[in-house]
């Protein structure tokens, strides 16, 4: 693997030897979402940690949503804000128009905490940085 620039868009000094991939999930069912500025806003985000990874700097991350019905739909899932070597957030967002039943887009739903638990949506992520 190589790296051509870090998330400053430098040129990396880190030794070649010390960069890795880390990947993982927050988890079917398992992500801990909560409502972001009250449900009926409807936006929700989850804190995913990736200290586990051992990073030293910011890595580079890419990151999706999944679940088991409408996340397709949803905003904001590569998105990420305060990301650190330890770990990063994501605010998913809604209302999102959605075809129900093959009819014309005719219902609306507004995300929320219980709305993403009830789903199972949960963010997968791969990062690559470095440990040395």
């Amino acid at each position: 693997i190589k790296m051509v620039a870090d998330f400053h868009g430098n040129t990396p000094s880190n030794a070649a030897s010390c960069l890795t991939i880390c990947s993982g999930s927050t988890g079917w069912g398992k992500t801990v979402w909560r409502d972001w500025g009250g449900a009926n806003l409807g936006y929700a985000f989850t804190e995913v940690d990736i200290s586990a990874c051992g990073f030293v700097t910011t890595p580079i991350l890419s990151t999706a949503v999944t679940g088991s019905n409408n996340h397709h739909f949803t905003q904001g899932a590569t998105s990420v804000w305060y990301l650190t070597k330890d770990g990063f957030t994501i605010y998913l967002q809604g209302p999102a128009w959605t075809a129900q039943r093959n009819t014309a887009w005719s219902e609306i739903w507004t995300l929320t905490k219980d709305f993403a638990n009830r789903e199972h949506y949960s963010i997968m992520w791969y990062a690559m940085g470095y440990v040395c």
